[in-house]
């Protein structure tokens, strides 16, 4: 069994939504509260590991590699599950 790869995933669904909607980042992703957490801390590590002011670290979004997109929770999804709005 594969192991999940949350950043990779979310990297993927979002270069898939800029492809289809002329290169504009989704508004936002929809994630399981489990899933907020897990990528709210790999956002706060990766801020960090940049020399940022850990002050400023962005709350209730996320860093990919096309730009910082804002995460709202849905407890009905599974923690595998990431959608672009």
């Amino acid at each position: 069994m594969e192991e999940f790869d949350p950043v990779g995933t979310l990297s993927l669904i979002v270069r898939e939504y800029m492809d289809e909607h002329n290169g504009a980042l989704p508004r936002y992703i929809v994630v399981s509260p489990t899933l907020y957490t897990w990528l709210g801390d790999i956002t706060r590590e990766e801020w960090l590991l940049r020399g940022n002011d850990p002050e400023r670290t962005p709350q209730g979004r996320v860093l990919t590699d096309y730009g910082v997109v804002r995460m709202q929770i849905d407890t009905k999804l599974s923690d595998y599950d990431i959608i672009p709005n």
